[in-house]
This record gives structure tokens, C-alpha cells and sequence, in this order.
């Protein structure tokens, strides 16, 4: 843990900047400025910059979510975001480039709509580049490519799409007031598709699968008692199996990384790249380690 006591010691006796900081206690600059920031230890001028340039994602979510339902001021003055009215317009207009207020049509980050739909991110992506989900590209500063795409624009996609969309894990209301055409959608679907259809499969539900299929119990029957499909039981099977054979030690070390790594947004790939991990290995994890502790 990074003190309060040695960061001032550093940064104002021994004056270093937060580069070498970050050198010193062999971590990234942006935790030294966001224990800065935190501790409330500013240099002359200091301040004002962190109040109005350093923007997080989940800032920037909230004034996407809020543009054009709160003023400048109402934004900047919340927990979330402190900073000043002209901060925020700056941001909502210049780097955002969301437009008039008055005239805006409400967006939500790509991040933010596969957890209000509970998909994954490269269902999300399929959604994106296959069918044709209208995003909006939009690069922030120094940071990664975000994807920005209206509520308007979803709902049209998806009665173009409603077939593949996943309404048992699409909770009703959670994009606000629906279409009308939702409610035949979503009885199609629960009359068509297994109930557990598209959701994730749990640790107990791999034991229950391997352990019956060594019994011979034929797949129609497995699938019936998890109330999913049977190609969905046949390529679980298959998944189950490469799994066992990958040999990769899941250290509390690696552990660590990869759920830090994905509460801070990145995807399966960029996550691969960074550890250094095949795809399926890190995808495998994170259902283990993240997905399936997060529903006991």
C-alpha cells in the first residue's frame, strides 16, 4: 500500500514528478496520480489540473448518460465527476462531440450496454461488426477507442435483429421504456428456447455434464435437465475437455491481473496481448475466476 506519508515525502520534499514516482515504487503512473488526487497532496497548480483534464471511464460514462437531462453544472458538481461546468461541456462537446443538449438523443458506452443487456463483450462485438449495431467511434485523449451508441439506434437495430438477441438475460426496463414489438419478442423467445439459454454455465454445471456424459447418459437427456440446447451441451463438452488439457498455472499473482485487467474494461484479446495468454485460456479464466464467483 502506498502511504500518504511517503507520497509527500516524494512529491513535494523531494519534489519528484509522478513519472519517477511510478519508477520508484514500481507501479503505473496513473495509480500515483489517482493516490495523489486521492490523498488531496497538490502541488502549486495541481488542482486545477487534475479537477479539469484527467477524466476516468466511469466520468465519462456518467456525462454520456446525463448529457441533456442535467446541466453542465448539475454533472460537474456530482460525486462522480467534481470538476467545472466548462470542464464538462468541454468534454461533452469537443472530445465527446455529443452535440446540442437540447437535441440529444441519450448514448451509452459499449461497456455500459453489454451490462445493462448482460452479454459479453465479444457477443457485443459480433453485434457490432457482423449485424451491423450502429456505434459511434470516438477516441478520448491518451486512451483507447470507445465505442458510443444511441438507445434510438439500438432499439432499431434489434427489432431488425430480435431473433438473435438474448431476452432472458435482457431484464425489461433496463434501457428505460421499451418499443411495443418487445413484448411479442420476448414471448417468442421464451416459447422457442431453452430457459437457460445463453446463460453461463456454472462450475456444478460442468461436473454435472462430464459426470453424466462418462455414464452414458445420452445428450438430449443432459440438455432437458439444464434446460439448454443440445449443441449447446455437445460444444460445452468440447470446451470442458481443451480446458483440461491446457496447462497454464493460475497463480494468485496471474489471478489478480487478469480481474484487474477486467474491471478496468479490456477485452479477452487486449487481455491476452498484455499477459501474454492464448485467448482461450484468459476467455476460460475469466468465466472461472470472475463470471461464475460473482453468482454464489
Amino acid at each position: 500500500m502506498i502511504s500518504k506519508e511517503l507520497l509527500k515525502r516524494l512529491y513535494l520534499k523531494e519534489n519528484k514528478t509522478q513519472r519517477e514516482i511510478s519508477k520508484i515504487l514500481n507501479v503505473s503512473q496513473s495509480t500515483i496520480s489517482n493516490k495523489i488526487k486521492e490523498y488531496k497532496i497538490y502541488k502549486k497548480g495541481d488542482k486545477n489540473k487534475f479537477n479539469n483534464n484527467i477524466w476516468k471511464d466511469n466520468q465519462i460514462d456518467y456525462v454520456i448518460i446525463n448529457y441533456g437531462k442535467k446541466s453542465y453544472e448539475e454533472i460537474g458538481n456530482s460525486k462522480i465527476i467534481q470538476k467545472t461546468a466548462d470542464a464538462v461541456r468541454q468534454m461533452a462537446q469537443t472530445v465527446l462531440k455529443l452535440g446540442d443538449p437540447k437535441e440529444y438523443d441519450e448514448c451509452l458506452t459499449k461497456t455500459t450496454l453489454l451490462k445493462r443487456i448482460n452479454i459479453s463483450d465479444s457477443l457485443m462485438n459480433k453485434y457490432i461488426k457482423k449485424y451491423g449495431l450502429p456505434a459511434i467511434k470516438r477516441k478520448i485523449a491518451f486512451k483507447r477507442e470507445y465505442n458510443l451508441i444511441k438507445i434510438s439506434d439500438f432499439w432499431k437495430w434489434a427489432e431488425k435483429y430480435k431473433d438473435i438477441i438474448y431476452w432472458n438475460k435482457f431484464k425489461e426496463g433496463v434501457l428505460g421504456t421499451e418499443p411495443k414489438w418487445t413484448i411479442e419478442a420476448r414471448r417468442k423467445f421464451r416459447e422457442t428456447k431453452p430457459l437457460n439459454h445463453g446463460l453461463n454455465y456454472t462450475n456444478e454445471d460442468d461436473k454435472y455434464i462430464m459426470s453424466a456424459y462418462k455414464a452414458g447418459i445420452s445428450i438430449k437427456s443432459i440438455a432437458e435437465t439444464l434446460k439448454r440446447g443440445e449443441w449447446s451441451i455437445n460444444r460445452r463438452i468440447t470446451f470442458i475437455n481443451a480446458e483440461r488439457t491446457r496447462n497454464i498455472n493460475w497463480t494468485d499473482e496471474k489471478k489478480a491481473e487478469l480481474i484487474k485487467l477486467s474491471k478496468e474494461g479490456f477485452t479477452i484479446n487486449e487481455i491476452s496481448k498484455k499477459m501474454n495468454i492464448d485467448y482461450g485460456k484468459i476467455k476460460a479464466a475469466r468465466e472461472r475466476y470472475i463470471t461464475n464467483k460473482l453468482k454464489k
